[in-house]
C-alpha cells in the first residue's frame, strides 16, 4: 500500500484525458523504488479475476540505476490491454512494445513493478536521445493556491549520458 501511495499522483478523469501532476526529475526518482533503463522482451496480455485486462511486460535491465540490478527482469504490470477483440485503455496510461528501449521510473507492487504516475514514469530512448513518453495527460499547474490545467510538453534530453547524470544527482 505504502509502495502505491509513493506513486503521488492526482488524476481525474477530465473529458477523454488524465489530470496529473508532473514532478520534476529529482522527485520522480526519488519517489520511486526502481530507476532503470531496460528493454521490453515480451509482453502476455491476460484477464484478472475481476475481469480486467491485464497487460503483463517483461523488461531486461541494462542499467539498474535504483531498485534493480544490470541483467535482472523485471514484470511492468498494467491494468488495460487487448484481449480476444476486447480493449481496455486508462487515459494517460503509458503504452509499452516489444523490443522499446525505455527509462522506467515505478514502484514496486508484490512481484512486479508498475509505473510512476500511471503513465508518467516511461521516457523513450531514441538514438541516444530520451523523450518522454506522455500521452492523453492534462497537467495541473499550481500557483498562488489556484489550479490551471494545460497539455504537458514532453521532457527532451539530448543525450542517454546527460539524463542519467540528472537521476544519479538526485540519488
Amino acid at each position: 500500500m505504502r509502495a502505491l501511495q509513493a506513486i503521488l499522483f492526482l488524476w481525474t478523469l477530465s473529458s477523454d484525458a488524465t489530470t496529473a501532476v508532473i514532478h520534476d526529475i529529482r522527485t520522480m526518482t526519488q519517489n520511486s523504488g526502481v530507476v532503470v533503463q531496460a528493454k521490453i522482451v515480451s509482453q502476455k496480455v491476460t484477464e484478472d479475476a475481476r475481469g480486467r485486462i491485464i497487460t503483463l511486460s517483461t523488461l531486461r535491465v541494462e542499467d539498474g540505476m535504483k531498485g534493480a540490478r544490470t541483467g535482472q527482469e523485471l514484470t511492468l504490470y498494467q491494468v488495460g490491454g487487448e484481449l480476444n477483440g476486447r480493449v481496455m485503455r486508462l487515459q494517460g496510461a503509458s503504452v509499452y512494445r516489444p523490443g522499446e528501449e525505455i527509462m522506467l521510473f515505478a514502484v514496486p507492487h508484490r512481484d512486479q513493478v508498475v509505473s510512476y504516475g500511471l503513465g508518467l514514469g516511461k521516457f523513450n530512448i531514441i538514438q541516444d536521445k530520451v523523450v518522454e513518453d506522455i500521452h492523453d495527460l492534462e497537467v495541473v499547474d499550481r500557483k498562488d493556491g489556484r489550479q490551471f490545467y494545460r497539455a504537458p510538453t514532453p521532457r527532451r534530453y539530448n543525450s542517454l549520458k546527460a539524463f542519467k547524470d540528472e537521476i544519479r544527482k538526485a540519488l
